[in-house]
């Protein structure tokens, strides 16, 4: 059954050591790529509903965060990414220079879009908010890559109907950060933002 081949993933990346999420990644990135492609996808469009936990998923303004799976000691999450159209995707999330909370691995199961990694520049009279992009890479159907939680990265031409699998780690810390404009703000999870609601009660 087709079905089997998303179990097994999941059941290979659980067997991973997970208590370093930087090696676990790149091993992941490894157990993704030797996905088969077609028949995955197959099996989303024809059993989507069991796949999917609408509750547990999350909209974006660039992308739909598809809930697949989670591991039962917490230690990774799988998630379906839908990329939005052109026509309904607005600037944001994806395509602004961000980080994230965790270690992440993709890979693009259908569609593309250019990965940019970018380096802070230290300047005092801007308090070290600067940054430049050092790296652009052009993912297709196929390509994986690993991103950690102190990489900066960006997502730029999104091809309409790209689709990822992702596997991200449980978070390392509370926040992620956005640059944008010259400017870098973070963004709390629910539970360090609940934190902050209580202390200015």
């Amino acid at each position: 059954m087709l079905r089997a081949q998303l179990d097994d993933t999941i059941t290979v990346i659980a067997s991973l050591d997970w208590g370093e999420s930087s090696s676990a990644q790149r091993e992941a990135s490894a157990v993704l790529g030797g996905i088969d492609i077609p028949p995955l996808l197959g099996e989303f469009k024809t059993r989507l509903d069991e796949l999917i936990d609408v509750e547990k998923s999350v909209e974006k303004t660039t992308h739909y965060k598809w809930f697949l799976s989670e591991d039962p000691e917490s230690r990774f999450q799988v998630w379906l990414h839908e990329y939005k159209a052109s026509t309904h995707r607005r600037e944001g999330h994806a395509t602004v220079a961000h980080n994230h909370r965790f270690w992440l691995t993709s890979l693009i199961l259908r569609g593309g879009f250019t990965d940019t990694r970018y380096e802070r520049i230290e300047d005092g009279e801007r308090n070290g908010l600067s940054i430049s992009a050092i790296e652009s890479r052009k993912m297709r159907s196929g390509e994986t890559m690993v991103l950690s939680p102190d990489e900066i990265h960006s997502l730029g031409e999104l091809r309409d109907g790209t689709l990822s699998l992702v596997v991200q780690s449980k978070p390392v810390r509370s926040y992620s950060e956005v640059f944008e404009a010259g400017e870098v703000r973070r963004y709390r999870d629910l539970g360090a933002q609940l934190a902050e609601l209580r202390s200015s009660l």
